[in-house]
């Protein structure tokens, strides 16, 4: 029973810390680009390219993951790049709209397979999924909302710049 318990406490850390790097940068990003001076139909194919990413890897990355790396791995590897990623998109490397969807959609297609993953893991490694999952995932949307709250505290100082939130989700 003790092991147990432990092995939610850390999937339940791991589920707020995959989370709150989207919940960092996503609820600011229309800002920002605006900031850069991004057009309207810029920001949506920008914002599009999660969805297009959530379309083309999972199942990719699951197969590469089934065959060659253990998930965890794989899941340090992608976080790395992402921060490297979000290192640039703070700075905005490029206003033009066509870099930035590239960026954005080269993060995504590294990122969007850690969501199935991390659930993966999840389900993987609890006694009692179907009873102790909500538990666990609940804890992804703590980790949303903490570093929002973080988020708020600093951009409450100047100089309020929405690159805070790509550094708080690149840390």
């Amino acid at each position: 029973m003790e092991a147990d318990s432990s092995v939610k406490w850390r999937l339940s850390g791991m589920m707020a810390l995959v989370y709150s790097v989207q919940g960092a940068f996503w609820p600011l990003l229309s800002i920002h680009l605006v900031d850069l001076g991004i057009s309207e139909r810029g920001r949506g194919w920008i914002f599009a390219t999660m969805a297009l990413a959530s379309f083309a890897m999972p199942l990719g990355a699951g197969q590469l993951v089934d065959r060659l790396m253990p998930t965890q791995r794989f899941l340090s590897l992608t976080f790395g790049a992402g921060t490297g990623l979000l290192a640039l998109m703070a700075w905005g490397v490029s206003a033009h709209v066509g870099w930035m969807f590239s960026l954005f959609l080269a993060y995504w297609l590294i990122m969007a397979p850690n969501y199935t993953l991390s659930n993966s893991i999840a389900f993987r490694n609890l006694l009692r999924p179907d009873r102790d999952f909500g538990k666990v995932r609940l804890w992804g949307t703590v980790g949303w909302m903490v570093i929002g709250f973080r988020i708020l505290q600093r951009m409450a100082e100047p100089p309020r710049e929405e690159r805070i939130a790509f550094n708080e989700a690149a840390l």
